[in-house]
């Protein structure tokens, strides 16, 4: 993922923010959760990705390579709103893998300071 992310203790999902103005690609790995089986498992057809958004935000493109699955999210409606980006994987091994992303949607403004502000004086 390209953004800041937090996984939790119990790996049930993963944390985000991104601001209303950002468009942002969520990337997941599923390498390791493959070779835990016997034998290594992988995702055989970029169709057996697809990813699913709850919220005020846009999905855009998605895609596989490899073991990595990506999409990408613009939009959000409003600060404080909560994105749910969700991606399901079936796998060759005929597996099926959900994986969540809450995205936060946050203030990113600048903050000047005050001896960088300039003073417009009108007639």
């Amino acid at each position: 993922m390209s953004c800041k992310k937090k996984v939790d203790e119990e790996f049930t999902y993963i944390r985000a923010e991104k601001a209303l103005g950002e468009d942002l690609d969520y990337f997941i790995t599923y390498a390791k959760t493959f070779a835990l089986v016997s034998p290594a498992d992988s995702i055989s057809t970029p169709g057996d990705s697809t990813w699913a958004l709850v919220g005020s935000g846009t999905l855009g493109a998605t895609g596989v390579t490899g073991d990595i699955t990506h999409a990408w999210v613009s939009g959000g409606g409003r600060i404080g709103n909560i994105l749910r980006l969700t991606n399901t994987v079936v796998t060759a091994g005929g597996r099926t893998h959900v994986r969540l992303i809450v995205i936060k949607i946050v203030n990113r403004l600048a903050v000047v300071p005050a001896d960088d502000l300039v003073t417009i004086e009108t007639p």
